[in-house]
């Protein structure tokens, strides 16, 4: 397999300018992509899951490879203490923290894990450090914030 990096389409800003999000992804030889890393931004994809991007960057074809998305979004900006707590959470569950910048973050967990229970402690850590987390898991991101749950 060959690991690059694939450009995908994201939505438009409120000016109508398009965003992008560049993924770590492995070259298959049908011409698809399987995803090494959850991405910050790109809703109904996650870690290990196989899809297609035509010429304007729009996702199609998408299987699954076992995992839930979350991206996680603080008010703030991530501290090393915050950072440290947000890396072993998914850990714990088999998962990964797989990308972040100063206040996103891709988390993924197995479909296999006690999901309630990565979420319960989720929700307890958006207690400490305020934000919002949603799971991309599917096409339809469920988007809630601490005092949502």
């Amino acid at each position: 397999m060959n690991q690059t990096l694939v450009e995908v389409f994201i939505g438009n800003r409120d000016d109508g300018s398009p965003v992008f999000e560049k993924l770590w992804v492995d070259g298959l030889d049908d011409g698809s992509y399987r995803l090494v890393r959850t991405p910050k931004l790109a809703l109904g994809l996650a870690r290990e899951d196989t899809f297609r991007v035509d010429e304007l960057g729009n996702i199609h074809d998408v299987r699954s490879g076992g995992y839930f998305a979350f991206q996680v979004v603080l008010e703030g900006v991530f501290t090393k203490q915050s950072l440290d707590e947000l890396v072993r959470l998914p850990e714990s569950y088999g998962g990964s923290f797989d990308v972040h910048d100063d206040q996103v973050a891709g988390l993924a967990v197995p479909a296999t894990a006690n999901v309630d229970g990565f979420l319960e402690e989720l929700v307890r850590y958006l207690q400490r450090y305020p934000g919002v987390y949603w799971n991309s898991g599917d096409a339809t991101p469920d988007v809630r914030t601490a005092q949502d749950r």
